[in-house]
């Protein structure tokens, strides 16, 4: 029997609410001090926040099993056909990363609270969580540096740099078991896009210029 969120309009809500901060939904379980994720498209310096990211998601790769389309977003903040995000929040020693893109109910990556060294690098234990929407289900799933596993099926490493169009966020994410948020669909696996062994096994690259929140040191 199908319980509430089942529905596809109900988990393009909530992947949307995931993704657009507004504390309903997968957000509201990360702390009362989680970032708000929609930002006003601009750093503190008023740069203009640019979001690359692209990946698929699988069903069982050594199975051969099915494959979803690629996703591939490069657009700026307040793009009025996608939807690209990205805020840090800084302490003295770590950085504590939130992103994500998508295209409305169509499809959505979403990458929140992810803390990891201030200099970059993988988080230390278990740290924030990754969920992809497709037409069919929204997927979830935690995050650590250990290569995935039931408990936490995201692998998550990070940088921080700049370059010429302005302060940089780097991360690589791989997930193998992501479950479905609500729903009975059998887990999935996260890549990068692309067909064939080798591509099933790379990580999604995101790279996103000007996030709200990050100063380069």
């Amino acid at each position: 029997m199908a319980r509430v969120g089942d529905t596809p309009g109900m988990q393009a809500w909530m992947a949307r609410a995931f993704v657009l901060g507004s504390g309903l939904a997968l957000g509201a379980g990360c702390g009362d001090d989680a970032p708000a994720i929609r930002d006003a498209g601009t750093d503190a310096r008023g740069a203009v926040l640019h979001g690359e990211l692209a990946w698929r998601l699988r069903c069982d790769v050594a199975g051969g099993g099915c494959t979803y389309p690629d996703r591939v977003v490069d657009a700026f903040a307040r793009d009025p056909d996608v939807d690209v995000t990205c805020s840090v929040v800084e302490t003295a020693t770590t950085r504590r990363i939130t992103f994500g893109a998508g295209r409305g109910s169509e499809f959505v990556f979403s990458l929140m609270n992810v803390e990891v060294p201030r200099a970059g690098g993988a988080p230390a234990g278990v740290s924030g969580e990754v969920a992809v929407l497709e037409p069919s289900a929204l997927y979830a799933g935690a995050c650590s540096a250990d290569p995935p596993s039931d408990a936490h099926p995201c692998q998550v490493v990070a940088g921080f740099t700049s370059d010429a169009e302005g302060s940089l966020v780097v991360a690589e994410v791989s997930c193998v078991g992501l479950v479905p948020y609500m729903g009975t669909s059998p887990p999935r696996e996260l890549s990068g896009p692309g067909d064939g062994p080798t591509a099933a096994a790379s990580p999604v690259m995101a790279r996103f210029h000007n996030c709200r929140g990050y100063v380069p040191d």
